[in-house]
């Protein structure tokens, strides 16, 4: 059991200093990549400082709350910010929200979704439109009950990110790892798209927070273990579902198990055989319903197009037309999209061989590196390039363009301020290694991310979902350890 907790506290110090580094790596990107770098930097440190001056001053009165105020004003915090930006803005969804809109709208009708030979390539496109459609059944169709589910998903989310929290720290530390996520400004950004970022992150803190449940207690009898590990396996599969880093969380939540969970060998493989079968077993059910929905076998496996994408060296793995359309060729022909993604996924191998080959695969991580994770401002693009500037300038709604220099300062200038409460995280939570779980299941799960977005296609809104795993981490910093 010694040699056990030595190697668990060496592994929880390693992870402290990949999240120090990752956040150095990142800001010397910034650095390199943006002008106004060093303005966002000195914002978001001072923002940081003051949060924790504010939250130390406030925490005997925080503290002396009953349990449900703090959370409840958060969110609702969270949904009057929504709120007003949905009312005073005009976005209108397009490409891929739009896409997710009109998938919903026939399956609420009780139709086969659009592009069945598109969506058979990426099934976890069906995931959101599906929750969406039952909204729509409920409600009606149109972009209010959007607006209303992607504003309570937040609410949710805020809740769980200060129940999560409250198991290690006080009060104050809970509620403002909270308030760091109701004024999240990219979490702001998608309130008003049909888009699956709100319904996934909200899946992968309830992953999180069943985490924090199954490791967390002492002495517990075999079926409370049980219970506990299948619904974290079916929530993990739940947000594979809805996109596919819900795989990533899975295999961080395995790692967790077996390395840091000081519990007997015996529980924890047992844990994470059941985590595993639920995850599986719930995973063969979506995979059949989506075949129904689709009226043939989706993909499955290995991401093949993200892959090759992902290596295309002309574009630093970003999208680009001429694989799209390449993609689209071959699909028309081939009408099969287990065996479309099967030969991408050579041809991702081929292109990341030839990299090797020329020595152009560090220059390609470095770049990917960076456009991921040294901004934060990539849905101001998009909030300004989908707005309907004729009902902005007749209709009293705000026009975004004039403001995107500032939208943009204040998205990273949020970014810089979460990871510099992330990099003083471990100066508290080196103290209770033991006890972090949240901590060292977040700081793995980021691992993972920063891996598989090295390889596969990079697009700067990917990182978002990180960012709630980033809160969790700030949090363990924000309020006094809870005895």
């Amino acid at each position: 059991m010694k040699t056990n907790a030595r190697f668990s506290s060496i592994a929880s110090a390693a992870l402290c200093a990949f999240l120090a580094l990752f956040a150095l790596f990142a800001a010397l990107g910034g650095a390199l990549a943006r002008g106004v770098f060093w303005l966002e930097l000195l914002l978001g440190l001072c923002a940081a400082a003051a949060l924790l001056f504010a939250l130390r001053f406030a925490a005997p009165a925080l503290r002396r709350l009953p349990g449900w105020v703090l959370p409840a004003a958060a969110a609702l915090l969270a949904v009057a910010l929504r709120v007003v930006f949905v009312c005073v803005t005009d976005i209108v969804p397009s490409y891929d929200f739009t896409r997710y809109y009109d998938t919903a709208v026939l399956f609420a009708r009780g139709l086969p979704p659009p592009e069945a030979d598109y969506q058979a390539l990426f099934p976890h496109l069906l995931g959101y439109p599906t929750l969406l459609s039952l909204v729509f059944r409920l409600t009606g169709e149109g972009l209010v009950p959007v607006y209303g589910l992607n504003i309570a998903l937040d609410a949710l989310s805020c809740v769980l990110i200060f129940v999560i929290v409250k198991r290690f720290v006080c009060a104050e530390g809970a509620f403002g790892a909270a308030l760091l996520f109701a004024l999240n400004p990219a979490s702001l950004w998608h309130s008003p798209l049909p888009c699956s970022e709100p319904l996934f992150v909200a899946a992968l803190l309830l992953g999180v927070w069943l985490f924090v449940l199954l490791t967390g207690g002492e002495n517990r009898g075999v079926l409370p273990l049980l219970a506990y590990s299948a619904a974290l396996g079916t929530a993990l599969c739940l947000a594979n579902a809805v996109r596919p880093l819900g795989l990533v969380l899975l295999i961080a939540a395995l790692l967790c198990l077996g390395v840091f969970w000081r519990a007997r060998w015996r529980d924890r493989l047992m844990c994470g055989a059941v985590v595993l079968a639920a995850y599986l077993l719930l995973g063969a059910l979506i995979g059949w319903g989506t075949q129904k929905a689709l009226g043939h076998a989706p993909a499955s496996g290995a991401p093949g197009w993200n892959l090759y994408v992902g290596m295309n060296i002309k574009t630093s793995g970003g999208w680009n037309t001429v694989d799209a359309d390449g993609l689209f060729e071959r699909m028309n022909e081939l009408h099969d999209a287990k065996a479309l993604q099967r030969e991408y996924f050579v041809m991702g191998l081929e292109r990341l061989g030839d990299n090797l080959k020329t020595g152009s695969l560090p220059a390609l991580f470095a770049k990917k590196f960076v456009s991921l994770w040294s901004r934060d401002n990539a849905m101001v693009y998009w909030m300004v390039f989908l707005q309907n500037p004729a009902k902005a300038a007749g209709e009293g709604k705000v026009d975004l363009e004039p403001h995107k220099a500032a939208m943009e300062l204040v998205s990273n200038a949020y970014w810089w301020a979460l990871l510099a409460l992330c990099c003083i995280a471990p100066l508290r939570t080196w103290k209770n290694l033991a006890g972090n779980e949240v901590f060292r299941l977040c700081v793995t799960a980021l691992i993972g991310y920063v891996l598989v977005f090295l390889f596969l296609e990079a697009n700067a809104r990917y990182h978002y979902p990180a960012d709630a795993l980033l809160i969790l981490a700030a949090g363990l910093r924000l309020g006094a350890r809870r005895a």
